[in-house]
């Protein structure tokens, strides 16, 4: 979003046509005012009040494109965090549910050992046999879902502090603007 100068510098441009018209030779001999030490320190003192006001219109429009560039990067920062944090939040609800599957088929082995111990029949002891081995291979499964997903949690919580710690220089770099606006 760029503002339009050309109004300001139109007047100030125009602001000095005239005054140096009335500075000119042809100037004062049309106003029929003779040239005094007053006009020319009346005309260096606009031209100075000009340049002022140039110089702080100019650092004011420098200010207001930090104070844009500042809000645009805390927006994508803090996009950047709620994104990290979703994503902190489904890896933590993935992990538990994996845990609480993994403590199903631990307590479901502990029961089919049980059984296994107790069976006699050569049948019944080939099914306990198969459903152990298959429990087995899920706690395996399970386990190591479980200790990527912890692995991966940690790596998003450590890139999320990351980028927290950035959004809270950004958020301290607004706060400076907005401090050196209002010492204006």
């Amino acid at each position: 979003m760029t503002r339009r100068r050309w109004p300001t510098r139109t007047l100030v441009v125009a602001l000095l046509v005239l005054l140096l018209a009335a500075a000119t030779p042809a100037g004062r001999e049309a106003s029929g005012a003779p040239a005094t030490p007053t006009q020319e320190e009346l005309l260096s003192s606009i031209l100075t009040e000009v340049r002022m006001l140039r110089q702080t219109v100019e650092r004011s429009a420098q200010t207001g494109i930090r104070v844009q560039i500042a809000l645009q990067r805390l927006s994508v920062q803090d996009q950047q965090v709620r994104t990290l944090s979703e994503q902190a939040s489904q890896l933590e609800a993935g992990a538990a549910s994996t845990l609480a599957e993994l403590e199903r088929a631990r307590a479901e082995l502990s029961g089919v050992e049980e059984r296994l111990a107790q069976e006699s029949e050569p049948t019944a002891r080939r099914t306990l046999y198969e459903q152990r081995n298959s429990l087995r291979e899920i706690i395996a499964r399970e386990t190591a879902q479980e200790q990527a997903m912890q692995q991966h949690a940690s790596e998003t919580t450590l890139q999320l502090n990351t980028e927290k710690a950035k959004l809270d220089e950004l958020s301290r770099v607004l706060d400076e603007l907005a401090r050196s606006l209002e010492r204006r």
